[in-house]
């Protein structure tokens, strides 16, 4: 009855110790577009427990770079479904080497564009999630 009971208790707290874990989620700009002048960019993020636009005024190369003009970061709770989208405008040079602003929205441009991520974690080790937010495409990552 001993071993039942601890073996019951054991798997109880094995379950309560990897389920629903607090991740840490930083989405950055990595486009090379930002507020500057008629240039900008957009980032709308939507998840299970809550949502948030904002408008980077730099860019970061990679997550190392992520700061809070770049970037922003919140807690969510393992599977939480996080939806990101950015639309902008950006400089582009035809090739008679003339500038000229053009608009971009990742959900109207590429339809085959992930822009969506279940959040999940590992078992006693909550992951630091990442998405970078390119001009055409969102890639998600884990650390």
């Amino acid at each position: 009855m001993k071993k039942i009971l601890l073996i019951t208790l054991s798997l109880v707290l094995v379950m309560t110790l990897g389920c629903s874990q607090k991740l840490n989620v930083t989405v950055y700009n990595t486009s090379g577009v930002w507020d500057n002048g008629q240039m900008w960019i957009a980032i709308t993020l939507q998840w299970d427990g809550g949502n948030h636009n904002f408008y980077p005024t730099s860019y970061a190369p990679d997550e190392r770079y992520a700061d809070g003009t770049n970037s922003y970061s919140f807690s969510a709770k393992e599977g939480d479904t996080l939806i990101i989208n950015a639309n902008g405008q950006y400089y582009t040079v035809d090739s008679s080497g003339n500038t000229a602003l053009a608009d971009f929205n990742i959900a109207e441009d590429n339809a085959e564009a992930v822009r969506d991520q279940v959040l999940y974690g590992s078992f006693l080790d909550p992951a630091d999630w990442y998405a970078a937010v390119y001009i055409n495409e969102i890639v998600f990552y884990r650390k």
